[in-house]
């Protein structure tokens, strides 16, 4: 009676042996049967415990896709406002400005020294359209990549920090041409033009440095500077440092390659970046 009362798990098996399920455990009569049922309840509460994990895994990963594609949604949609100001307060009305100086200037033919002024004029307003359209084009594409390379781009890059702006710049820059290909270069370029738009416009910084080494496998980019700081943790991803930061992590993901932020409040930032070539 008690063999037969006796449940699927830990009926006995010819040979000194317990029955679990289709596999044979060796019988331990000094310990009792009932450690076989504990055993398929740890057994059954640690793949629950995997499967969930997983599924928390999934869901947090399909947040963070949602959250990325929102952010690249509205700072589209913010580049797009700016572009469209910069081509109305800016190239327009140096047309304008061109336009009338010219319309002026054809009713002045008898008076060629008023005529030359407004002659003049027009020549400084378009050389200033012609940099505001080289700028906006430089925004929507890093034209120096096909005209340099990218490391005379970097170079450039980084440069123009110190000719534009207080801040003392010291950049170290490998020879990387070749290295990646061009979409990679394009991904590379924008990661270092944010982190030191960053420093410009938010670090209040007044020294940074910019390295770029070539390893074997690797390029490692470090870029710090001795500003006020940030807190990582808890970056607003709607102002331009977090959104910035989100772009840059994915445009760093589709290189392959690793991001590692280091800033306390006070005591300036350092960003390392590393990808495979």
């Amino acid at each position: 009676m008690h063999e037969e009362r006796s449940s699927f798990i830990s009926r006995k098996a010819p040979g000194g042996y317990l029955l679990f399920g289709s596999f044979l455990f060796p019988s331990l009569p000094q310990v009792g049967k009932w450690w076989l049922d504990i055993l398929i309840i740890i057994i059954a509460f640690a793949i629950y415990i995997a499967y969930f994990l997983q599924f928390v895994r999934l869901k947090k990963a399909n947040e963070r896709q949602r959250y990325f594609s929102r952010s690249l949604i509205e700072l589209q949609e913010k580049e797009r406002k700016r572009i469209a100001g910069e081509l109305h307060d800016s190239i327009a009305q140096n047309i304008l400005i061109i336009k009338n100086s010219a319309l002026i200037g054809l009713r002045l033919k008898k008076s060629p020294l008023k005529m030359a002024k407004y002659l003049t004029e027009i020549s400084e307003y378009a050389s200033l359209t012609l940099q505001d359209i080289r700028k906006v084009s430089q925004n929507l594409r890093p034209v120096l990549l096909d005209r340099l390379g990218l490391t005379e781009s970097l170079r450039h890059l980084t440069g123009t920090i110190s000719s534009v702006t207080s801040i003392q710049a010291i950049a170290s820059i490998d020879q990387i041409d070749n290295l990646l290909n061009k979409e990679a270069e394009i991904n590379l370029f924008r990661v270092v033009q944010e982190s030191l738009n960053n420093i410009i416009k938010h670090s209040q910084a007044t020294q940074a440095e910019i390295s770029v080494k070539k390893y074997a496998k690797k390029i490692r980019i470090l870029i710090k500077d001795n500003g006020k700081g940030m807190n990582t943790s808890h970056s607003d991803a709607r102002s331009d440092v977090g959104m910035g930061l989100v772009v840059m992590a994915e445009r760093i993901k589709m290189l392959d390659g690793t991001l590692q932020i280091t800033s306390f409040s006070g005591n300036g930032t350092s960003i390392q970046v590393e990808i495979p070539c």
